[in-house]
């Protein structure tokens, strides 16, 4: 019995020791700078989609549109209008959160989250299929933020640097080289 509690109590110690070192390590892997803009892009790709989808079965609700033509007063195109800017802000991110460097694409995306946080929270309707919908897009305007906010650059920006020499080897081809960019 003590053989098998010893035992027990060294895996324990080590097991558990061992797998706090591969796990900080898969955290590293796990956030790389590509790593954490495609999660960004998907979650913004996810958001969009459910955008489109509180709309659409938006449209299957009896009164929606006598609401909205009461609510609009006259003056549907320009809330059509608003309605295509506030998409614009998702679909951008999709590819502005891929694009951007680590700086600008930390700043989009806290910043986007929080507008369209704001906007689903203030603009919404008290339909089942829109709180469910909403509740889904807070989550990932949240995750959104939350992995922006916690994103730690793994490419070591360089800062203020002009000049970069670099080292290029092509073993297939036998292409050997040094190259020099010099930004303006």
């Amino acid at each position: 019995m003590k053989k098998l509690v010893c035992a027990s109590l060294v895996y324990f110690l080590f097991g558990f020791t061992a797998f706090a070192q591969v796990n900080m390590e898969t955290e590293k892997v796990l956030n790389t700078n590509a790593v954490v803009q495609s999660k960004l892009s998907t979650l913004w790709i996810a958001v969009t989609l459910n955008m489109i989808t509180a709309d659409v079965l938006g449209l299957y609700v009896p009164e929606a549109m006598e609401e909205f033509t009461e609510f609009a007063d006259g003056k549907e195109a320009e809330l059509m209008t608003g309605g295509a800017i506030m998409y614009q802000i998702p679909i951008s991110m999709v590819f502005l959160s891929k694009v951007l460097p680590y700086k600008a694409n930390r700043r989009a995306n806290i910043i986007a989250a929080g507008l369209m946080t704001t906007a689903v929270v203030a603009g919404g309707s008290t339909d089942p299929h829109y709180l469910v919908c909403a509740g889904a897009e807070i989550i990932s305007f949240s995750l959104i933020a939350w992995n922006a906010w916690k994103w730690q650059n793994s490419d070591g920006e360089k800062k203020n640097n002009k000049h970069d020499l670099g080292l290029n080897l092509n073993y297939d081809r036998k292409i050997y080289g040094l190259t020099y960019t010099y930004k303006f």
